[in-house]
């Protein structure tokens, strides 16, 4: 590769860090391209943008604007379509890859055969970049699902990586027995040693896992389907007491909080809303003896508007059917959105469950098991906020009995 490349790589492999971009953009101020050194000096999103379109172990989730394709970008766009043109042998090529960009390039709408506007042209390889990764999950769950032995060899580049990784994780899923061969076992060392998302799930089913291989996509000759979870045990509706606790304060997670991990796609690839918080209440919480209505106090978006008799329920949980609930979500995804399948499906719906619990998102995947065991969980849904066609409501109450973390997510076709 030239040193411009190799500099570029240094940086793709480590958006977080600063010292490679800036190493980057030193070498084009000395080489008279200003323009791409200001840039990667003031935006550390471009690197991390253009990083993702890299992997193959994550999908592009890196917003290129604000709102619309009119607003402020996060970064700046012409530089950032420069790089990609210019180091395209970097990037994983997407099948019938749009090349041709144009600063006046008119809107596609209206043209549908020359080059793309910058921000058009970002956003197509983002949406077959996501799709790419989507098609090499699929391909994994349903080899998993084949009758003959998987294969684990050396993979000979990262996408034979990342298919074999999510296959190993697909059989776990799937307590298919392939997954203790030793080849398999090796192929998990792999990815120890490489940081691999996937490398923080076990490779064997946990007993909060208990309902996820009945909920597995099933394929068949034309179609697949999934299980959904179940409802679990309704919340009765007495007067909420005088001494109910009351919320004292609450913090909404941020977007990026792994609290989103099972329903993000929802937002990125639909029309799906997301809302997530944590509520601090002044006593602690006993949900049998203030019942479901008591939840339509919550500050929070998705219980606006909860009419008791109207459809608004709140419904005790297991962890295990939490889980389930969660899994249902990642797996399948929105109306739209490609969901993740099944072996990034488990992972995300432990994501979600771990950050509702108030787990560090460093914590082991057996410490976030202990602390989900001493937690209460609760599903609801109903109020007008909910579209009624793909929705998701989970509410963890924390084992300190004062604390209570809600997610919600909507979407609509």
């Amino acid at each position: 590769m030239t040193e411009d490349a190799l500099l570029f790589a240094a940086a793709l492999a480590n958006p977080a860090e600063h010292t490679p971009r800036l190493v980057l953009a030193d070498w084009y101020d000395e080489r008279d391209e200003p323009d791409l050194a200001a840039a990667l000096r003031a935006s550390p999103e471009m690197v991390a943008f253009l990083s993702e379109l890299t992997k193959w172990d994550r999908v592009p989730t890196q917003e290129l604007a604000h709102d619309n394709l009119q607003s402020r970008p996060f970064f700046p766009l012409v530089a950032t379509a420069r790089l990609l043109t210019r180091h395209r042998h970097l990037f994983p090529v997407p099948p019938g890859a749009r090349t041709e960009w144009s600063e006046d390039a008119p809107d596609p709408r209206y043209n549908s055969t020359g080059p793309l506007p910058p921000v058009h042209f970002l956003r197509w390889w983002q949406h077959e970049r996501r799709t790419h990764v989507s098609a090499l999950r699929e391909l994994a769950a349903r080899a998993s699902a084949r009758q003959q032995p998987p294969e684990f060899t050396e993979p000979a580049d990262a996408r034979a990586f990342e298919e074999q990784s999510c296959l190993l994780h697909e059989l776990v899923l799937r307590e298919r027995g392939h997954a203790a061969l030793p080849a398999a076992v090796q192929h998990a060392e792999r990815m120890k040693e490489r940081g691999h998302p996937l490398a923080w799930l076990p490779t064997r089913l946990l007993h909060t896992d208990a309902f996820l291989p009945t909920r597995a996509v099933q394929f068949g000759p034309d179609f697949s389907t999934v299980e959904t979870a179940g409802s679990g045990s309704a919340l009765d509706a007495p007067a909420v007491p005088l001494d109910a606790p009351r919320v004292s304060g609450h913090d909404p997670f941020p977007s990026d909080s792994p609290v989103f991990a099972a329903v993000r796609g929802w937002k990125l690839e639909s029309n799906g809303a997301l809302e997530a918080h944590a509520f601090h209440l002044d006593r602690e919480l006993s949900a049998d003896a203030v019942g479901r209505l008591w939840f339509t106090r919550l500050p929070a978006e998705a219980v606006t508007g909860a009419i008791v008799g109207n459809g608004w329920f709140v419904n005790r949980l297991t962890v295990a059917h939490a889980l389930a609930t969660l899994f249902d979500a990642a797996q399948a995804g929105g109306a739209y959105s490609r969901g993740a399948f099944g072996a990034y499906g488990r992972l995300h719906a432990w994501q979600s469950l771990g950050a509702l619990a108030g787990c560090a998102p460093d914590a082991s995947i057996e410490d976030v098991a202990r602390e989900v065991e001493r937690c209460e969980w609760f599903s609801f849904g109903g109020s007008a906020w909910f579209d009624g066609i793909i929705d998701l409501g989970v509410i963890c109450l924390r084992a300190d009995r004062r604390t209570l973390a809600l997610l919600a997510a909507t979407d609509t076709d």
